[in-house]
């Protein structure tokens, strides 16, 4: 029986318990795991400390030590460079494989293209009239690691500020942290955000008035949203994420900004590009204009191209491309 060992080293993600989350943001890693048992390999996770477990073949999320140097390696990138320092520091060679998200990376024999994978499928959605909350945005204080000018974690935050104190009432913001001022960048940063003893210090005063605190249910907020801040972590191109993904879910028109190529990913007809307007003015002119015809207009391109976006992504077609791989470098588990 061949042995597969999924391996991420990193923030706690290395069982499977993790990627299990409510959120369902890890579960193209538990999707591929059932895959793969269910062709006869034997899977570990890392962090399950496995006496005596020799893997064929070492799946990394993100760059890793080996842990056999006798095995076969592929690696699978998820972040950017300034969220996953290792991606930047550790070296690079030593792998078979490399599937990447960027889309300005060439492909060859030994480097692959991904898509992130994030369902999208048509469920009932509220119409124009139940939708009762003219902006929402769900997201963390959060920033980078590293300093890097693809960073759109600023951004986010400057958004945020000029919704805030624009739209008052009518923006409402969700998340963790917000109660704390605008996460800087860097790692000590990270620390000190996630120290309890350190956040009195670092509370707003006064507070957002738009912070609503953490989110119970995304798809709760989103369908009351008529429109939603959807702001990317890196304006890398290829990035795009769970975030714009969950405003199609729902039915929310994404006011979004993200990877530089955004047009060539999805049709410009699904998203509102933040990058149109030249100032404050003009964007807060558009939101408080945005009524049932626009919105009807979006809904029927929504319907018109929603396969177009969703085909690519499916969990299905990023576990069958992963086995395809691990197939080819070690053959087949029986």
């Amino acid at each position: 029986m061949k042995r597969i060992l999924i391996k991420s080293g990193w923030l706690g993600r290395n069982t499977i318990e993790w990627y299990a989350a409510p959120d369902q943001l890890g579960r193209h890693v538990t999707e591929l795991h059932r895959e793969l048992v269910a062709q006869g390999y034997e899977v570990a996770f890392a962090g399950e400390r496995r006496p005596g477990f020799k893997p064929d073949l070492e799946l990394h999320l993100e760059r890793q030590f080996p842990s056999s140097l006798l095995s076969k390696r592929i690696l699978l990138y998820s972040e950017p460079m300034f969220i996953q320092p290792q991606n930047r520091l550790m070296p690079s060679w030593g792998y078979d494989f490399t599937f990447d998200w960027r889309t300005d990376r060439p492909q060859s024999s030994k480097h692959g293209l991904y898509l992130y994978p994030r369902e999208l499928t048509r469920i009932p959605n509220p119409g124009y009239s139940d939708r009762n909350l003219l902006v929402s945005c769900i997201a963390g204080n959060k920033n980078a690691v590293l300093r890097s000018a693809e960073s759109l974690y600023g951004t986010r935050q400057r958004y945020i500020r000029l919704l805030t104190r624009r739209l008052g009432e009518r923006f409402w913001l969700y998340g963790g942290g917000w109660n704390l001022r605008d996460h800087p960048v860097g790692f000590l940063s990270k620390v000190a955000y996630r120290t309890r003893t350190l956040q009195r210090w670092l509370e707003r005063r006064p507070p957002l008035p738009s912070y609503r605190g953490k989110c119970g249910s995304k798809r709760d907020v989103m369908q009351r949203s008529l429109l939603t801040l959807c702001v990317e972590n890196s304006s890398a191109p290829g990035g795009v994420s769970e975030k714009l993904i969950d405003c199609l879910q729902y039915g929310s028109v994404p006011l979004y900004l993200g990877p530089s190529n955004i047009s060539e990913l999805v049709p410009p007809g699904l998203y509102v590009d933040l990058r149109q307007f030249k100032n404050e003015d003009e964007l807060i002119y558009f939101i408080e204009n945005y009524g049932e015809s626009e919105y009807a207009a979006w809904t029927r391109e929504l319907d018109n191209y929603l396969e177009t976006v969703a085909a690519p992504r499916r969990i299905e077609a990023f576990v069958d491309t992963i086995v395809r791989k691990i197939h080819e470098l070690v053959g087949t588990a029986s």
